[in-house]
């Protein structure tokens, strides 16, 4: 039997009950653009990965999944389940494979195409944004996809909606659902951004003031009380909006996500999963994809925006703030008035609180609470020869009292000093080149003494 082309690495994140390892390659794989020793994604097991398929950034693969044969999976794709991905097949963005689904031959997907139940996707062709592919569809190959549509049926695009006119009206006998009356709603417009034609029933409604400006709910989706989705929105599946709740832009929001109290999702923003924003709190902003995903819960008056990703079991409350790229996962806390910025990575369970904020590349996943902005230290970004960036974290006010994070190894300086004398002779450089990473790790591991050593 061949010998995987990774091993996976300590560092875990939770989605849900499941644990997830970050991979590291034990080989290169040039085709992937993969050195030895490179980090890649997140799987659960080891069967999750075969062949020289890999898993890239952010990507999640759990359950029965399986990538294999030459297959990609990258940025903040997720395959479940007992999904398939194979042959030269490409996963990205925030696309979905889950169920029995499968994606195979030269396939690429991206955005938010979801590929569920047992459907197929083969051939050689390019879907983006929110194509969906549920039910047996078999779908081989054709012209290359984009834009929201709940299925790949052609449209008849005659009698578009023009705003400001009416493109809907509630149908049927009202249900009581969740102690609310509500009715089902009927398209007399198309509606093209959101795949619907005229004819089209779609979810639930108390009162025809919860849809305005083309928004639409779809599926079992139910959207009641005061709230309001304008605009481009979507809202499908099992969702629910209520209360005072607002949905604007061309937000989406599916699985079964809830938006209450008096939130808002804006701009271009995705709550999705089993993911839960509620009081005051804010997802989105202007044209940017912020993204609440999972487990995850945003509430209070916290803001998640740009094109920051709270997903897994995080919390974000308080007035707390998550922006840029920022990213906070499995089951961290991000409370009180604390910032995540930047391309920052906040995961494990780490608790940030206060006016603590985090920017740059530092990453932190440790057991620890972090009030102060002075307890965080990024003392070096994307450094060879693994691309990995260094976070001190200081845990007290003493000398010892820090923690020192270089890529996914984490300890005190002088366990780091050791560290450095250990290098591996293996990596796949030469002496000079050997000689260049050690130089790099010990100017962190001079800077880093250089700051536990000060008064705090």
């Amino acid at each position: 039997m061949a010998r995987k082309h990774f091993e996976l690495t300590d560092c875990t994140q939770r989605v849900g009950d499941r644990v997830l390892h970050r991979i590291r390659a034990t080989r290169d794989l040039p085709r992937h653009g993969v050195d030895k020793g490179m980090l890649g994604g997140w799987v659960e097991h080891s069967t999750c990965l075969a062949g020289d398929a890999w898993v890239d950034d952010d990507a999640r693969v759990f359950r029965n999944a399986k990538v294999y044969g030459q297959a990609l999976a990258g940025e903040d794709a997720l395959i479940a389940d007992q999904a398939k991905v194979y042959g030269d097949a490409v996963v990205v963005g925030d696309a979905r494979v889950m169920d029995q689904a499968k994606v195979l031959g030269k396939v690429e997907l991206s955005e938010c195409v979801q590929v569920r139940d047992h459907a197929r996707i083969r051939g050689d062709t390019w879907i983006e944004d929110f194509v969906q592919f549920t039910g047996d569809m078999d779908y081989s190959g054709g012209p290359d996809l984009q834009g929201f549509r709940p299925d790949i049926t052609p449209r008849n695009n005659q009698d578009d909606y023009v705003p400001g006119e009416p493109y809907f009206r509630l149908v049927g006998h009202a249900r009581k659902i969740e102690g609310v009356l509500m009715k089902r709603v009927k398209a007399i417009r198309n509606l093209p951004h959101a795949g619907v034609v005229k004819g089209d029933v779609g979810g639930w409604v108390e009162k025809e003031s919860n849809l305005a400006d083309g928004a639409w709910v779809a599926d079992d989706a139910k959207v009641y009380g005061d709230a309001v989705l304008a605009g481009e929105v979507v809202v499908f599946e099992q969702a629910r909006v209520c209360d005072r709740a607002r949905v604007t832009g061309r937000a989406k929001v599916w699985g079964s996500a809830v938006i209450c109290g008096d939130a808002q999702v804006r701009g271009d923003a995705v709550v999705c999963g089993q993911a839960y924003v509620c009081g005051k709190a804010q997802v989105g902003s202007d044209d940017e994809r912020a993204c609440v995903c999972d487990c995850a819960r945003v509430a209070g008056r916290a803001r998640v925006l740009n094109c920051a990703r709270v997903y897994g079991n995080a919390e974000v409350t308080g007035s707390a703030v998550v922006s840029s790229f920022a990213r906070v996962f499995s089951d961290a806390r991000v409370r009180a008035r604390a910032k995540v910025q930047d391309r920052a990575r906040i995961f494990g369970t780490t608790i940030l609180a206060g006016a603590v904020r985090v920017g740059g590349n530092a990453e932190i996943c440790a057991d620890v609470t972090l009030s102060d902005t002075k307890n965080v230290t990024t003392i070096g970004d994307y450094l060879e020869p693994f691309y990995e960036s260094a976070t001190l974290i200081h845990t007290g006010d003493g000398p010892d009292d820090h923690l020192l994070r270089v890529g996914l190894w984490q300890g005190t300086v002088d366990e780091f000093a050791a560290r450095i004398e250990e290098l591996p002779a293996s990596w796949s450089a030469n002496g000079t080149q050997r000689r260049t990473w050690r130089a790099e790790y010990k100017k962190i591991e001079k800077a880093a003494r250089a700051l536990t050593s000060r008064p705090r």
